[in-house]
């Protein structure tokens, strides 16, 4: 059976009616999966069975009707398309195959699913379907309609497996819950397996497949500020509900939130301490290189000085006689 899932209503409202909390709702999520555990029995002497959920119903079980006016209980001119199945069922697409060499019947063949919690239900027949659909309707249905619920493929004590073939049709359930998470068990009782030579059956046995329903809550937040909501999905099969993690959520979104806040200003501190720190070794730095430039030049002045000097008591190479100053000369 391949996975499958359906969404429901959503639960919780936006609340934006002061600017300071923070919006959220919230959707349940259900899941539905294969559950393979020693229960499971897919094949039964040369019986296989194989299943697969289907979540929307498929064409060939919808039927063109014309459109009910339920107030005068009379069918219109128009027309519509309309889903022959009761609301809120657990559909499943089946294939049995037949490898043995004899004709299978199902007369004495019981179809039921046993929901977590030990509830049994069986699978509709197109009679029980039938009653149903003409029950919510609200309008008496034609013969030709009527008689389209005949055709509808479902697998029941009619139905015939032929040899080296596979026949496929639908089960339709309907639990009081056809939600409820953990893990469902479909079966087929009384299956003829084994045969005589004369194709009478030797052995009847229950196939049953096994599936899983999960519960998800799927959370949306947007805090005061935020322009796009952040999505979670918390996992609550086993309990909980959707406003407990809704809370949980919001008080995780503003923790984070508020770490993110604390990080960004101890971050904004470290880079102003380091500025500034920076701004003082360049000023220091640029104090000690004036310094040194100042010192620099002091000591090539001294050495100018001292030049002149000595220059000052060495004799003219071309007159012989030593510089003097004015004040030598008074």
């Amino acid at each position: 059976m391949k996975k499958g899932f359906f969404t429901l209503v959503m639960v919780a409202a936006v609340l934006g009616c002061a600017a300071t909390p923070p919006e959220k709702y919230s959707n349940i999520r259900y899941e539905i999966s294969d559950y393979d555990s020693k229960f499971t029995k897919m094949r039964a002497g040369g019986i296989a069975l194989n299943t697969v959920y289907v979540s929307e119903t498929p064409q060939e079980l919808q039927m063109s009707l014309p459109q009910c006016d339920r107030e005068k209980g009379r069918e219109l001119d128009e027309t519509e398309i309309v889903d022959s199945l009761p609301p809120k069922n657990l559909l499943f697409k089946v294939a049995l195959t037949n490898m043995t060499t004899h004709v299978a019947r199902l007369p004495l063949a019981v179809v039921t699913i046993r929901d977590p919690v030990g509830n049994i239900y069986t699978s509709l027949t197109q009679n029980e379907i039938k009653e149903r659909f003409i029950r919510g309707r609200g309008c008496r249905l034609s013969d030709v309609a009527t008689d389209r619920f005949k055709t509808l493929r479902m697998i029941t004590p009619n139905t015939i497996l032929v040899p080296g073939r596979t026949t496929s049709g639908y089960f339709v359930f309907v639990p009081h819950d056809y939600r409820l998470p953990g893990v469902w068990t479909l079966s087929i009782h009384e299956v003829p397996v084994t045969f005589d030579d004369a194709g009478r059956t030797k052995k009847t046995d229950s196939l049953e497949q096994q599936f899983f329903i999960s519960k998800y809550a799927e959370l949306f937040v947007k805090l005061a500020g935020e322009t796009d909501y952040t999505k979670a999905t918390k996992d609550i099969t086993k309990g909980g509900s959707e406003e407990q993690e809704l809370m949980e959520f919001v008080r995780l979104r503003e923790a984070e939130r508020a770490a993110a806040e604390k990080a960004a200003q101890q971050k904004a501190a470290r880079e102003k301490k380091e500025a500034e720190r920076l701004a003082k070794e360049k000023e220091e730095a640029e104090r000690l290189a004036e310094e040194k430039e100042e010192a620099e030049e002091a000591a090539r002045e001294k050495e100018e000085a001292e030049r002149l000097a000595k220059e000052g008591e060495k004799p003219n190479p071309v007159t012989g006689f030593f510089k003097c100053s004015n004040s030598d000369l008074i």
